[in-house]
């Protein structure tokens, strides 16, 4: 009688020798086997950024590492007096600012020059999901209304300069009104989904340029239209 299951695994090829530079990057798995590597005298980087679980983060710190892009002071955060950075794992924060920085592109550094020779770049995932600063969402979306406005503005712009160029049609095309649009950020706070007639609200009213009968769209399209405003919502 047979108490257990026998799994084969194949051994690697090329295998992993002594000679070789490994760097490993990712979650707390990373950590793991770069400890047993490193204990057994494998020549190995491991985490310039600390732990990392989400692809996305991971493959912007591989980025930063070919790249080379090295921590400004401004971009380091201070709470409970203890200094951060949100790229890196809190094993590199502390008290000391001045330590802070140089530790992180030190770090930032060694990556940079080991990469370039590894012989191997170890990845370890542990999550598919990636954390955003509401803060960094909030500049974003600012940004692009900015920039939508702006093509709207140029749009008009060199559709104006088009129709002074035919003359036969410039006194009827200038006569044409040119409608322009501004954009105005919002978010939904509250929406319902279920009812014959559904409602969103949004985080903006008549404070942020409002007011009813007015058009809302997202990414994907139309949404509808404002039917009531007040001062905030």
């Amino acid at each position: 009688m047979q108490f257990q299951i026998p799994i084969h695994i194949p051994q690697l090829q090329p295998s992993i020798s002594y000679e070789d530079n490994i760097l490993l990057m990712g979650s707390c798995f990373t950590e793991h086997i770069g400890k047993f590597l490193e204990e057994d005298k494998f020549n190995i980087v491991q985490n310039p950024f600390g732990i990392v679980f989400d692809p996305e983060t991971l493959s912007k710190s591989i980025v930063d590492l070919m790249e080379e892009n090295y921590i400004d002071e401004s971009e380091l955060f201070q709470q409970d007096g203890i200094w951060h950075h949100w790229k890196f794992h809190s094993r590199y924060s502390g008290l000391d600012k001045a330590k802070v920085l140089e530790g992180m592109n030190e770090s930032i550094k060694k990556g940079h020059d080991f990469l370039k020779k590894a012989d191997w770049l170890i990845l370890t995932l542990g999550t598919s999901y990636v954390y955003r600063l509401k803060e960094t969402n909030q500049d974003l979306l600012s940004k692009n209304a900015e920039l939508q406005n702006r093509v709207l503005v140029l749009e008009s712009y060199i559709h104006k300069m088009s129709t002074d160029s035919i003359k036969t049609n410039a006194v009827l095309q200038d006569s044409l009104p040119h409608k322009h649009y501004d954009y105005i950020i919002g978010r939904v706070i509250n929406n319902s989904i279920s009812q014959v007639k559904n409602y969103i609200t949004i985080n903006g009213g008549s404070k942020n340029g409002l007011h009813s009968d007015m058009g809302v769209i997202s990414q994907q399209g139309i949404v509808g239209i404002v039917r009531t405003v007040s001062d905030n919502y």
